[in-house]
């Protein structure tokens, strides 16, 4: 299953009839693969044709934020170690939206299972992490400022998704992990040798 969302378009959008992309739109891709019984699910933001200084620092701020959750997926860490950094990074050091409404969740036979993972929170607060959770971070960040979202609807299918509120462009990036004894591990990784260099810094 795809969504495929584009420029204030947070999350859950189709393709509609007519739509066509131009130069400078943000394009966010979220997917679910089923392999032998088990999902994974990921997200990533690409730009069509050229981009604009706006557009690389919004992907840039959520793409970072990204890997700062996870590497808060530590054995006995909380989730709301994971939301912290996240919360801390968009909105305190990049004054972005920090969309609340849409979470991270676990993962296995179904996409979407317990527990649910808040891309904000308090340090050391909520469900401790153990090895074995499999999970999935997936911070949305609003350009503008504003975490709030508007529900909008495809006319021909009645299929509801959101935009950011204050109409901002909108980016996200998601992984699904695993927590081990040794730290989190990224199952849908596109650089492995990249993601390990950044949860490394």
């Amino acid at each position: 299953a795809t969504c495929i969302s584009i420029n204030d378009e947070v999350a859950h959008a189709t393709p509609r009839k007519g739509l066509k992309l131009k130069n400078h739109d943000l394009v966010k891709v979220d997917f679910c693969v089923n392999w032998h019984g088990y999902q994974s699910d990921s997200a990533w933001s690409y730009v069509v044709g050229e981009s604009t200084p706006e557009i690389d620092h919004l992907m840039e701020v959520t793409h970072t934020a990204l890997y700062l959750g996870i590497k808060q997926a530590q054995p006995g860490n909380r989730m709301g170690d994971i939301g912290f950094a996240i919360q801390d990074y968009v909105e305190n050091k990049n004054h972005m939206g920090d969309v609340r409404e849409l979470i991270g969740h676990g993962i296995g036979p179904s996409v979407h299972e317990d527990p649910e993972v808040y891309h904000y929170g308090v340090k050391h607060h909520g469900l401790r992490l153990r090895p074995g959770m499999v999970i999935t971070i997936e911070p949305m960040v609003n350009a503008g400022g504003d975490w709030g979202l508007e529900t909008k609807v495809v006319p021909e299918t009645g299929w509801e998704y959101y935009v950011s509120a204050d109409h901002s462009l909108s980016a996200q990036y998601e992984h699904t992990l695993a927590i081990t004894k040794d730290g989190p591990k990224i199952l849908t990784s596109q650089d492995p040798i990249g993601d390990k260099e950044f949860l490394l810094k």
